[in-house]
């Protein structure tokens, strides 16, 4: 029979776990946030109800970038910043700021905090955690930053000097973070044939949205009259792969499906970057050069695929994430080949792996439909016969909550207040949720002592 030392040192164990201490480090940055959000100083147009501030602090936090309030025109300059500072804390992620925290007053780390931290960022191991939280705080602020100064350099013959730093900082964040924040109601739609302004906030979603890992990996091996030369690990080359096809396929369906919509009226050139920067935005940005709610329906499903595959492990963007889905994409072509194993670039996945993609798809799934289910039947409970046309502005909606997109059809507003305690969990289980199924993985698993009868079951 356990102690009953025992037993309390196991619940402290399971208490602060790293998957609570995650979760509960989210939701205390977005307790602090909502609270900072619903002071009289923070609003230009009086003080921001209690649901509405739970949801843009959630939305800032979970790097989401939904609104139910214009960001440029309700909140003050103050208020502005604490959304900044909110959306760059959610883009490390809190386990960045606590470890890096936690070194400088402390100087160690236990055994278990450097496995969360490898976990969480990368795929391969960091003796020096000092140096990698430091490498990583670099490479943040200093793409911040170059992002600012190019943004800046467009922005400044428009808005003049200090104004044009102010949205270049704030954009440069928003951006880097795939947070999809905007001090433009209409986002960058009148930036749409501005190319140093999309091409600069292309760059910085795709940096966010690789990962510190692979853009490591990817600028070691650009050094010239290196002394060993190793090829792009296996990670790094799924992720690289599937960003360059889903970039490419998103642009080309986009442009063949809105030529004659949304693009008729514009330049070829435009056409090309604006399908470009959709496609690019539409995995965890949340940006948009062109008005969502005039897409196609066809167009419209075309962006939730790429919002529920989001960005890449690692980075700050969310979904289900590039490698699960190319190794979902793998399993399936494996195993209608017959073969027991699932390759890829001359490499076996290994059979967890494999699960725990599917284990991840299948999650994020029944959390789409859930949250879609909840919202109509919310939004349609008025009876009205025009909410049954809601289905696909709803299934959009729980979509880019999940994906931490921010891409909306301009329904956010309009919401229930029901329905945004929906939305602001599917944005918060999108977030912490992969990261917590991971981290809670680092866990001992039980031992399994006995197994059952094998008995097959019909499938198909």
């Amino acid at each position: 029979m356990p102690s009953p030392n025992t037993e309390g040192s196991a619940l402290r164990r399971r208490t602060f776990s790293p998957s609570v201490i995650l979760i509960a480090g989210f939701a205390t940055t977005i307790a602090v946030g909502t609270t900072l959000l619903m002071l009289p100083a923070m609003s230009i147009e009086g003080r921001l109800p209690f649901v509405d501030a739970l949801f843009t602090a959630t939305s800032a936090v979970c790097v989401t970038g939904l609104t139910v309030v214009d960001t440029g025109t309700h909140f003050s300059r103050v208020g502005q910043w604490v959304i900044l500072v909110l959306l760059q804390i959610g883009g490390l992620g809190i386990f960045t700021f606590s470890t890096f925290f936690m070194v400088l007053l402390r100087g160690e780390t236990t055994l278990r905090g450097r496995l969360v931290i490898q976990e969480a960022m990368t795929h391969f191991p960091h003796r020096n955690l000092m140096l990698l939280l430091r490498n990583i705080l670099l490479f943040t602020f200093g793409a911040e930053a170059v992002g600012t100064l190019l943004l800046w350099l467009a922005f400044r013959e428009r808005l003049g000097g200090p104004t044009a730093l102010y949205y270049s900082i704030f954009h440069s964040v928003s951006s880097f973070c795939n947070a999809g924040f905007s001090l433009w109601s209409t986002s960058f739609e009148e930036y749409a044939g501005n190319a140093p302004v999309c091409l600069t906030v292309m760059a910085l979603i795709i940096l966010g949205g690789l990962g510190f890992t692979v853009v490591t990996e990817v600028g070691v091996r650009m050094i010239p009259k290196r002394q060993e030369f190793r090829r792009l690990s296996l990670n790094s080359r799924v992720v690289l792969t599937t960003s360059a096809a889903l970039i490419t396929s998103g642009a080309l369906l986009f442009y063949l499906l809105e030529h004659g919509n949304s693009l008729a009226v514009r330049p070829l050139p435009e056409q090309i970057l604006a399908s470009f920067f959709q496609s690019i935005t539409a995995r965890t940005a949340g940006f948009n050069t062109i008005r969502i709610g005039e897409l196609t329906s066809a167009t419209l499903f075309i962006l939730i695929i790429l919002m529920f595959i989001g960005a890449s492990p690692g980075s700050t963007g969310g979904g289900i994430k590039t490698t699960t889905f190319t190794i979902y994409l793998v399993v399936i072509a494996s195993y209608l080949r017959g073969k027991e194993s699932a390759n890829i670039f001359g490499r076996t996945i290994p059979t967890p792996i494999a699960s725990k993609a599917l284990a991840t798809i299948a999650a994020g799934f029944l959390l789409v439909i859930v949250s879609t289910v909840l919202i109509v039947i919310l939004e349609g409970r008025n009876g009205d016969p025009a909410s049954r046309e809601s289905f696909l502005p709803c299934l959009f909606e729980a979509v880019s909550a999940f994906g931490t997109v921010g891409l909306s059809t301009g329904i956010t507003p309009l919401l229930e207040p029901l329905s945004k305690f929906v939305i602001v969990a599917t944005m918060f289980a999108g977030r912490v949720g992969p990261l917590a199924l991971a981290l809670s993985l680092l866990g001992r698993g039980a031992e399994q002592r006995f197994r059952y009868p094998e008995e097959n079951v019909m499938i198909g």
